[in-house]
């Protein structure tokens, strides 16, 4: 809604119609018009005038709508899938000229949410290639197996004491557990060549 300051006072116009409202094309003009004295121009609304931004702040709890006493979490990974069904399908499915672009925190973490099994299934894709390049060079599957499973209890610690601190994995956070895990396996090739060294260098290699 824009106002202006005239002599009478402030003078205020509508930015918006109801959706049971027919938009007439003096409706559209008036619309430009209390648009361009808003000044929300090159802002929330673009300067040709073909794109907007809606922009709506979230809280992570809201009140139950059955006990207003109880506080309730926001779900993610359900905000995130009622925004493509009700906001992104419905209304560009209705007008196919219309593209609705999704951004922000809450959105990421929906797709995090979403995708939650390939990033499993890419993790798992990494431990089997690990293992491989680790007997390829160690050519000793204890050794290779050692080095592994070390990594992977190191990423369940780091994931438990995350938790345990209240924290979670997030779009910024993800790619902390393959760090940690790419990090171990360094340290366990290291100490495994180094053992190696010393037990060539021993007196009696028996």
């Amino acid at each position: 809604k824009e106002t202006n300051v005239e002599k009478k006072g402030e003078v205020g116009g509508s930015g918006r119609w109801g959706e049971d409202e027919d938009l007439r094309e003096d409706d559209l003009e008036e619309l430009g018009e209390n648009v361009l004295k808003s000044g929300e121009i090159g802002r929330l609304v673009a300067n040709n005038f073909k794109s907007t931004i809606i922009d709506i702040p979230l809280q992570e709890a809201y009140p139950n709508p059955e006990n207003q006493g109880e506080l309730i979490q926001l779900d993610y990974g359900d905000f995130s899938r009622q925004l493509e069904e009700k906001i992104r399908s419905e209304f560009q499915g209705e007008n196919p000229n219309i593209q609705i672009h999704i951004v922000g925190f809450a959105k990421k973490v929906g797709d995090l949410i979403d995708g939650i099994i390939k990033v499993v299934m890419f993790f798992g894709a990494a431990l089997l290639i690990t293992f491989v390049l680790l007997m390829m060079f160690t050519r000793c599957l204890k050794s290779s197996l050692t080095t592994l499973v070390c990594s992977v209890i190191a990423v369940v610690w780091q994931l438990g004491l995350l938790r345990t601190l209240g924290f979670g994995l997030d779009p910024y956070s993800i790619l902390v557990p393959f760090l940690v895990f790419a990090i171990g396996i360094s340290h366990g090739v290291q100490i495994i060549n180094g053992m190696a060294i010393e037990y060539t260098n021993a007196d009696d290699s028996q």
